[in-house]
């Protein structure tokens, strides 16, 4: 429903919370051709933030949205940018509808990639398990 009815607009960041994330880090290909990585750990950000559009309601990112990247940086309360809104169901995000299209798709094909077997065996060369 959100890639249907959202609209483009600005959205100012009234407020946010953070949460611990992990990610790889520190990878390389050993001997044996496999990639290893160790694991970092970082911040996430999710914000509430207000759109003109919406009547200034206080409106929360859209969850696909704020589980993009580890680590991030902060947005400072008052920043700006422009974002997607579904007024109604007062969500918005900062990826267009399309991204979230794409990436919905992106991680539909890794976790088919992921559960073919569960034997940690390489789809086209991804390896979701057994990575160290």
């Amino acid at each position: 429903k959100f890639q249907e009815n959202s609209v483009e607009t600005t959205c100012t960041v009234e407020s946010y919370t953070s949460r611990s994330c992990s990610y790889d880090c520190n990878c390389y290909t050993d001997s044996n051709n496999k990639r290893r990585c160790s694991t970092c750990y970082g911040t996430k950000y999710d914000y509430i933030a207000t759109s003109d559009l919406c009547d200034g309601k206080s409106l929360t990112q859209k969850s696909d949205d704020s589980n993009g990247s580890c680590p991030q940086t902060p947005r400072s309360i008052g920043y700006s940018a422009t974002c997607w809104v579904h007024c109604e169901e007062d969500i918005f995000s900062y990826s267009s509808p399309g991204e979230l299209i794409g990436w919905s798709i992106f991680i539909i094909v890794l976790g088919g990639c992921c559960c073919c077997g569960g034997t940690g065996i390489s789809c086209n060369r991804i390896c979701c398990s057994d990575r160290y």
